[in-house]
């Protein structure tokens, strides 16, 4: 005999926070349960049932949460805190620090050893959608140290009593900024198309590890002038080896023992390139 197959009942589309503004918006009578529902994507009975006091207001569905919830969205505050200053926690790091919330607040846990695995993190995961995996871009502890408001603060009231005394506000074109930038000369692989799972993908590029440097200059209203390129090498027969006429035009190349900047040759490129493009 052939069992009947019975749906399960769909979970919850819903977060918490929208839960608790729909709740929030029919006690003040600003809507209705049905609009209510329609907006914040809440079944009526949900939000009836809190509004009448039936069920907490932060109730979920499924098995009580081993953390209680006040506490588990406080230590995802946190982990957005940390993550926004640097110190992000890794999936490891935020189970090691779980099993000590837990042990410190004697909470009886189904955890081996005391500590959460995987499914865990997986449900505490889509209780908080506004949380996600992710890879953070690299920051030196230098320039980390320096990005706060009172560095940034005093550099911008330096740089707008500057811009006063020298009357170059309306000036734009009299505001300019250069940089260096280290250009390697193998090429990134371009997106091919392939067959759907696999796993290694090879895309062949050359030996060279090599990198030239690029002095680059633009100015506040969107001009630029002929960059410096600077080519690792020990004589000027090494530009031999590049197609200089194919480059931009009127670029100034160069070379250096590793291909980087020195104060020398900056000095050569203010003189030959910027000072004539200033002033042409």
């Amino acid at each position: 005999m052939v069992k009947n197959s019975v749906s399960k009942k769909s979970r919850q589309k819903y977060t918490t926070e929208k839960l608790l503004l729909a709740v929030e918006a029919v006690r003040q009578k600003k809507l209705s349960l049905r609009k209510a529902s329609t907006k914040y994507g809440v079944p009526v009975m949900t939000i009836q049932d809190r509004v009448k006091g039936k069920t907490d207001d932060v109730c979920l569905q499924g098995r009580p949460t081993v953390i209680p919830l006040e506490i588990e969205q406080e230590l995802a505050k946190k982990l957005k805190d940390a993550a926004a200053k640097g110190f992000g926690l890794t999936r490891r790091m935020l189970a090691v620090r779980v099993a000590r919330l837990c042990k410190r607040m004697q909470l009886k846990t189904p955890f081996r050893n005391g500590v959460p695995g995987k499914e865990w993190l997986s449900r505490f995961m889509k209780r908080h959608p506004d949380l996600s995996i992710r890879s953070p871009t690299a920051l030196s502890t230098v320039r980390a140290r320096m990005l706060n408001p009172v560095v940034t603060g005093n550099y911008f009231h330096a740089l707008n009593e500057t811009l006063d005394s020298l009357k170059l506000k309306d000036q734009p074109m009299k505001i300019w900024n250069i940089d260096e930038t280290s250009v390697p000369l193998t090429h990134k692989p371009a997106k091919v198309i392939s067959e759907t799972g696999v796993r290694n993908l090879p895309g062949r590029v050359g030996n060279s590890r090599d990198n030239v440097s690029v002095m680059a200059c633009i100015n506040a209203a969107g001009n630029e002038i002929p960059p410096m390129v600077i080519i690792k090498g020990k004589t000027y027969k090494s530009l031999y080896a590049y197609n200089t006429k194919e480059g931009v035009p009127n670029t100034m190349y160069t070379f250096q023992q590793r291909a980087w900047m020195e104060d020398a040759l900056g000095e050569l490129w203010f003189k030959q390139t910027f000072s004539e493009a200033l002033w042409s």
